[in-house]
């Protein structure tokens, strides 16, 4: 298996509630971290921080600058998920996986589990 098929692999190997489990434990630790009741990244963006924090968990080369970023997003009153999504964009590029690979996983997310993923605190 490549690296590529390796992260798909383990994404997709989660059940919905190991997922949802490993989003709202993330999810937390920066709420708790910034002393802030509620971020929204919007249903695109919190596919997207999902897919960020299965990256950093992933490819460890990533994982400060994903964390950092994630900070900067959460401590920040003007959240803009684009300027998130811009930053995933560069770190993809230099992480140890494919921006194929990258849109697989957003992808995944989104058609596979946005019925659900909508009513995360991360989205709404």
């Amino acid at each position: 298996m490549t690296v590529d098929e390796r992260f798909l692999a383990l994404i997709r190997s989660k059940s919905v509630d190991e997922l949802k489990t490993f989003i709202e434990e993330k999810y937390n630790y920066f709420i708790k971290r910034h002393g802030i009741p509620d971020v929204s990244f919007g249903i695109n963006g919190a596919n997207e921080f999902i897919a960020a924090l299965f990256l950093a968990d992933y490819d460890q080369t990533t994982t400060k600058k994903i964390y950092d970023n994630l900070d900067m997003y959460f401590g920040s009153r003007c959240r803009n998920p684009l300027h998130f999504s811009d930053f995933m964009d560069t770190v993809v590029n230099e992480s140890c996986i494919k921006y194929q690979t990258w849109s697989e996983a957003f992808k995944y997310f989104y058609y596979s589990h946005k019925a659900w993923i909508r009513y995360l605190r991360c989205a709404s």
